[in-house]
């Protein structure tokens, strides 16, 4: 049954009945192939309608850098699916044994009558055939496949533990944080081809975990306000839980995320292929860390973009440096 309440993007911003004041403050026009992906969320009960807004607007923004995302559509399929996963482990309806066979059901689907809520079981099955058919869209070589299902692994493995634990080491929340930012997942499935040779798997891996990295960091700067005041792991609240001061804290983090750009930055790397990637990485990076200099995702909404002004719900008073480093998307 569809939501009555869905947001129909396309139906607000192509048919031109009450979209043309959105239309002037955004001073673009949203891509309708990406735009229809709203209408295919309809017949996906796991995707929340808060996310069309932010997601579709995002994914436009990204696709407008050259060489970045290879498949628009699917590209938004899975930030979809990946919001809707990091939705069932944060609603707090699911009990661990059930966030457990969640888990489990990425490998053998039988696991999913195992899980007891309904709703969560329903979402479960869901999520389970977006991937499977997004993925199968992609037409991945097998190698790409193999990589994609390892960060899958990954991602639900690091989800589970935050849904388990509260954090008090940085470093090992870092550890899984970079897989839960959904960036390593994301990543590897938009630049490979049959042409594209797996053989660098290392190579690739550490530079995806890098990337994960940087954007956890971006993330949990951002969204710092809404995580503490909702109780979640963040990178911040960890470090000032620690006894260090807040601007200090904000300062290691913002060094930490340019170290980590300056390793991807100088790696040096004879393959042209990973060459290519690395590239691809840094364009995905800055595309990113823009849109979390101004927006939250889990906040934004079109109708609060105005054009002399951002809106800036949720930033900690002593971030203005950090904010002034922006990257303008390129067009």
């Amino acid at each position: 049954m569809v939501d009555a309440t869905r947001y129909d993007l396309s139906k607000d911003l192509f048919e031109n009945q009450k979209s043309k004041n959105r239309e002037d403050l955004l001073g673009m026009d949203i891509d309708e192939n990406i735009a229809s992906v709203s209408r295919w969320t309809e017949d996906n009960p796991a995707i929340s309608s808060k996310r069309i807004d932010s997601l579709v607007y995002f994914t436009d923004k990204l696709s407008r850098i050259d060489g970045v995302i290879s498949n628009k559509t699917n590209f938004l399929k899975l930030l979809f699916w990946f919001f809707g996963l990091d939705d069932v482990f944060d609603n707090g309806n699911a009990t661990i044994t059930d966030l457990q066979f969640l888990v489990k059901s990425f490998q053998n689907k039988d696991n999913i009558k195992n899980i007891q809520d309904p709703h969560t079981r329903e979402t479960a099955s869901n999520l389970v055939h977006i991937f499977e058919e997004v993925i199968e869209e992609m037409s991945l070589p097998d190698e790409g496949k193999d990589l994609v299902y390892y960060c899958l692994r990954k991602t639900l493995h690091g989800m589970l533990l935050e849904a388990k634990n509260s954090f008090d080491d940085f470093d090992k929340y870092l550890h899984f944080g970079k897989y839960t930012s959904g960036i390593p997942l994301l990543f590897a499935t938009q630049f490979f081809t049959d042409e594209f040779s797996l053989k660098h798997k290392s190579s690739i891996m550490q530079h995806l975990e890098t990337a994960g990295e940087i954007i956890r960091i971006y993330n949990d700067i951002k969204s710092y306000n809404r995580e503490i005041g909702e109780g979640k792991n963040n990178s911040i609240g960890i470090l000032t839980g620690n006894h260090m001061e807040f601007n200090d804290a904000l300062c290691m983090l913002d060094f930490l995320a340019n170290i980590r750009l300056d390793i991807l930055k100088t790696a040096d790397e004879d393959n042209s292929s990973l060459s290519m990637y690395i590239d691809f990485l840094l364009k995905m990076i800055d595309g990113i860390k823009t849109f979390y200099q101004s927006f939250d995702f889990h906040e934004f909404k079109i109708e609060s973009l105005s054009s002399d002004s951002l809106p800036s719900e949720s930033l900690p008073s002593d971030r203005t440096e950090w904010l002034n480093h922006k990257v303008s998307f390129v067009r």
